[in-house]
């Protein structure tokens, strides 16, 4: 899936498109103090936060997605591309993205000291977290800094130094945190649902080695940034609605049943699973509606356009409004593109999950001679399923009496077969 010359010179081409002209139709934010939050890793940088404090008490924060409709029209070669990939791809020993490296790594992506274009979604918060008003607006920014979740946590904990953030960062994610734990309150009071599950990944690397990097959401660096996304696409939901523009939503219907709260910081394995099976499936559509999870009216996914290309396409139909043009998409072509984006991202997800399970047998291989511990997650009489605790695999094992969940077991591996996906274990 190497991206084509042709794109690669269309995206060249695009690049260039940064001009004074182009600036002069957008809002001038460059004095804001914008910041972004990513892995060590990550190369597209997407998204960014400001927080500006007002002699009234009142605080305005910013969060800033990076635009790449400046630079890619519908139905140029990057864009039949972007379409056809629909998402990057992130496997754990290649990245194929969905725009070109000229521009999701470099001219689009929010690098730090760059003059960048971005959609801002601006909201204005009294102290006690009630919004006082918001905009979306075409802007201009220039981010300050990056940093890492790792710099964020201990900076929340307070433990952080001047290397991790200056002090303007500091303050600034001192009042997202707090600001980021009363909208989260206000969902939860809504009926959102809060399953934080932490994942494993297997990092291969060039001498053969195999690490595992554990990644926790529940940690106040993952919770701030994902908090912040919501409320843009909260409120990218309410401008379409408002202004009747089509746009895809992203909604799920009520459970069947109420689902138990789940603590945070306290992984439970067992009440996870449950809670997975009792939520809806999420479905996209083009008309508005509630999305039980997240307990909101109506979202709209739209913070990741340079790794999504239903994000892109909302960039599109809103970017088009705010200056005044006709959206591009239709109700009839969104149709149509979700279809065929939500089969393309389904194919996405099944292929990473595949390589990074290929990858977690193969760092178990090298383990077979070990004992591994696992927890029952369900027990029937039929077969016993667990979870390793440290990979969060799923396998299961043959039923015995005594059997529950929760229950800790010590397993032996019997046969592994990375290629397959197969792991046989026994009780040690």
């Amino acid at each position: 899936m190497e991206v084509s010359e042709a794109a690669r010179r269309s995206a060249r081409l695009l690049a260039d498109l940064i001009s004074r002209e182009t600036e002069s139709l957008r809002r001038d934010l460059r004095e804001e103090e914008v910041f972004t939050v990513d892995d060590e890793g990550t190369v597209e940088l997407d998204d960014g936060l400001s927080l500006r404090r007002d002699t009234d008490g009142s605080f305005l924060v910013g969060i800033h997605v990076a635009d790449p409709t400046a630079f890619i029209e519908r139905g140029d070669p990057v864009d039949i591309e972007a379409e056809a990939r629909g998402t990057s791809h992130y496997l754990p020993e290649v990245r194929i993205p969905m725009i070109p490296p000229e521009l999701s790594e470099q001219a689009a992506s929010l690098v730090p000291g760059e003059d960048r274009l971005a959609l801002s979604f601006l909201v204005r918060l009294a102290t006690s977290g009630e919004r006082l008003g918001w905009e979306i607006v075409p802007s201009v920014i220039r981010s300050r800094r990056r940093v890492s979740y790792d710099e964020v946590n201990r900076v929340i904990a307070g433990g952080g130094s001047e290397e991790d953030a200056s002090a303007w960062t500091t303050r600034a994610l001192g009042a997202l945190w707090e600001t980021a734990g009363k909208l989260e309150a206000e969902r939860l009071a809504c009926g959102a649902v809060r399953i934080v599950a932490p994942e494993v990944e297997a990092r291969p690397g060039s001498g053969g080695e195999i690490r595992l990097v554990r990644v926790d959401p529940d940690r106040p660096g993952r919770r701030l940034v994902a908090e912040m996304m919501v409320l843009a696409g909260r409120l990218a939901a309410d401008y379409c609605i408002s202004h009747k523009v089509p746009v895809l939503y992203r909604r799920q219907a009520q459970p069947e049943e109420p689902v138990a709260p789940l603590p945070l910081g306290n992984y439970d394995p067992v009440a996870v699973r449950k809670a997975r099976r009792i939520m809806r499936r999420g479905e996209v559509s083009t008309a508005p509606g509630p999305h039980a999870g997240l307990g909101l009216p109506a979202y709209v996914q739209t913070t990741s356009p340079l790794r999504r290309y239903q994000d892109l396409v909302a960039h599109r139909q809103i970017a088009a409004h705010l200056c005044g043009r006709t959206p591009p998409y239709d109700v009839p072509a969104l149709q149509r593109l979700a279809a065929t984006s939500e089969e393309i991202e389904r194919q996405a997800r099944m292929a990473e999950r595949g390589t990074s399970e290929y990858w977690l047998l193969r760092y178990m291989e090298q383990r077979k001679e070990t004992e591994v511990e696992a927890v029952i997650v369900e027990a029937s009489g039929r077969r016993t399923d667990v979870e390793l605790c440290e990979t969060l695999q799923g396998a299961s094992i043959a039923p015995r009496p005594g059997h529950a969940p929760g229950q800790r077991l010590r397993l032996k591996i019997e046969r592994i077969v990375p290629r397959a996906g197969f792991i046989s274990l026994r009780e040690a």
